[in-house]
């Protein structure tokens, strides 16, 4: 009899705390997550420190000669590079080759963030750069694509950044924009020439 009253009791305290006791959410996580934290904090690092050349091609809206919003053969695009230095240290003498091919294009204009650029090895490059600790540059100069008309014609850049002694120090992706020919009567039009 004993046994049952101090039963009793207990039985009460375990009823008690499962209608006014609050359970505690649990949280579930993986080895996955442990690993990406890890990967993002060293990701960041690399990040925060380093020197890197970035690329876009686009279609300049003045430059659209058709004015149907496409990228064709006879447009004018815009290249424009962006070079990132988050280290300490300062570049000089850097080199940027766009690795463009200069038969895809001509009319080189509108040069922006440089004083001048060279195009005289089918490419083009942008010699003596200096760029300094925690710096962002942007460079751009507008082309006009080549006029063709019996195949679309592909234009590309990737960035490269060569130090003094043209070694590479950085190297951005590659990007590519594939035109459409010309008709045969606007190619005609464009080319046709009076004596």
């Amino acid at each position: 009899m004993r046994k049952n009253f101090l039963l009793f009791p207990l039985v009460g305290v375990l009823v008690a705390s499962t209608f006014f006791i609050k359970p505690t959410p649990v949280q579930a996580f993986s080895l996955g997550d442990v690993f990406n934290g890890i990967k993002n904090i060293f990701t960041t690092s690399a990040n925060q420190h380093s020197l890197t050349v970035s690329s876009k091609i686009s279609l300049v809206s003045s430059g659209d000669l058709n004015h149907n919003g496409q990228i064709d053969a006879g447009d004018t695009v815009k290249f424009s590079y962006v070079i990132t230095n988050t280290t300490d240290k300062s570049y000089k003498f850097v080199t940027l080759n766009t690795n463009i091919n200069t038969k895809e294009i001509n009319g080189v204009n509108e040069v922006q963030g440089v004083l001048s650029l060279n195009d005289d090895k089918d490419t083009i490059t942008i010699p003596n750069l200096t760029i300094i600790p925690n710096q962002v540059r942007t460079i751009s100069f507008d082309a006009q694509i080549n006029f063709f008309k019996d195949s679309n014609p592909t234009i590309d850049t990737k960035p490269e950044l060569d130090d003094q002694n043209n070694k590479s120090i950085a190297v951005g992706e590659a990007q590519t924009i594939n035109a459409n020919k010309m008709d045969s009567e606007t190619f005609n039009k464009f080319t046709h020439y009076t004596k």
